[in-house]
């Protein structure tokens, strides 16, 4: 009605389209939650519109910004709070289609106890049923509970959607979650202004689905997303948008496989003395089953202690070159960089 051309089998889970009439969506398409389709730009005083393509097959994360002039070719997959940037072209993951249609349902199920005591309308859930509940959810957030947002009222509520919470939370303004049962946050845990929680959304592999858990102390940086399956442990920091994923499935994690692997010590400096004290770690290397193979499954680096003294690679290179002197400055100046050190000492 407002002039977008989309073709038939297209989930479309956001209302963020600011131009209809210039966006285009191929068949069976994917936009999962709130992604942003912008198709015009306002630059050195100019506004301009560009149209946008999305291809056939095509699966689009929640929360992506797709910009103006941007093409996404057929089976393009943008991940979660990804950015398609003016212009820029998707290449399409396969050149030839040849997967068939599989039918499905998706029912999302809702309980708590707050639903259980509203009686047996919620006792046999149905599609539509689900799907009132989540409207509901989503409604409440939007006119009301975000009101509450960074007060303890806020996780009351949740607690009754039959979210596990714990004490001391400070919640922010985040998203209607539209499983609260498949969330659990421990005690002293912050999530930032803006912070994601999805327990569930539409990519091209069906529906996602996972519980979350965010153990004690951890902080969830402002306009992150968590997705589902995730696991953020005690005292960890996730930065400001940030994306914590799910552990992706494998088969090499199924019963009853049988893989050579190769285990050797690495302190990223040598690893000519076992027994010396140092950040001692282990790089573990899981090969293919196939003989002959030299190619690996799953690389996999493992260190000592709470933390990595590094978190990017000029850090990593900056204390790798530099002498002893520079390094105890290098500490001084980032006292966490010390307590990293010191406790992966074995």
């Amino acid at each position: 009605m407002l002039g977008a051309k989309i073709g038939s089998s297209v989930l479309l889970d956001t209302v963020d389209i600011t131009d209809p009439s210039l966006v285009t969506i191929g068949d069976e398409a994917i936009i999962a939650e709130r992604v942003l389709v912008q198709s015009h730009e306002i630059k050195n005083g100019f506004l301009s519109f560009h149209p946008i393509s999305i291809g056939k097959n095509s699966s689009v994360g929640p929360y992506t910004v797709i910009q103006n002039g941007s093409v996404l070719g057929e089976g393009a997959e943008v991940p979660p709070l990804g950015k398609v940037e003016a212009g820029k072209h998707v290449p399409s993951q396969y050149s030839k289609v040849d997967k068939d249609a599989v039918p499905s349902v998706t029912c999302k199920l809702q309980s708590g106890p707050t639903t259980t005591s509203l009686g047996s309308i919620y006792q046999k859930q149905t599609p539509l049923k689900s799907w009132l509940q989540h409207q509901i959810i989503v409604a409440c957030h939007i006119r009301f509970v975000k009101l509450l947002s960074g007060t303890e009222t806020y996780c009351i509520y949740l607690r009754l959607l039959g979210a596990k919470i714990g004490k001391r939370c400070s919640i922010r303004a985040i998203n209607p979650v539209s499983n609260p049962e498949l969330m659990s946050i421990g005690a002293g845990v912050h999530l930032g202004d803006f912070s994601r929680i999805i327990t569930g959304f539409h990519s091209s592999s069906g529906f996602s689905c996972g519980k979350i858990e965010i153990q004690d102390n951890a902080v969830v940086g402002s306009q992150s997303v968590v997705l589902p399956g995730s696991v953020i442990q005690k005292n960890v920091i996730l930065g400001a948008l940030s994306v914590a994923p799910g552990f992706p499935k494998h088969n090499i994690f199924c019963p009853g496989k049988n893989y050579p692997v190769i285990v050797r010590h690495s302190n990223s400096l040598s690893a000519d003395d076992d027994a010396r004290i140092d950040a001692r770690g282990a790089a573990l290397r899981i090969l293919s089953e196939e003989s002959g193979s030299s190619s690996s499954l799953l690389d996999l680096t493992l260190k000592t202690g709470n933390a990595f003294y590094a978190r990017t690679i000029a850090d990593f290179a900056t204390w790798l070159v530099c002498g002893l002197d520079a390094r105890e400055e290098h500490v001084k100046r980032v006292p966490r960089v010390h307590d990293a050190v010191w406790t992966s000492l074995r």
